[in-house]
């Protein structure tokens, strides 16, 4: 189940302001369909860029360079 805009920002904002890891998340919402290895992927992109944004990582078409 993807996570709605809503709750990346939910996941942002404890990260950030309150320092949760992911398994404190998953405690803190039970109703929520979400799992381990989905909440530490979101973790992942705000920890990386500051933003629940996909991560393009370091390919050269995300840098927009050219062989």
């Amino acid at each position: 189940m993807p996570f709605s805009i809503e709750d990346k920002h939910t996941i942002k904002v404890l990260r950030q302001q309150k320092l949760y890891g992911a398994a404190k998340i998953l405690r803190m919402f039970p109703n929520k369909n979400w799992t381990l290895s989905g909440v530490k992927t979101v973790l992942n992109n705000v920890d990386a860029t500051g933003s629940v944004e996909r991560y393009l990582g370091s390919s050269s078409a995300a840098h927009g360079s050219q062989s």
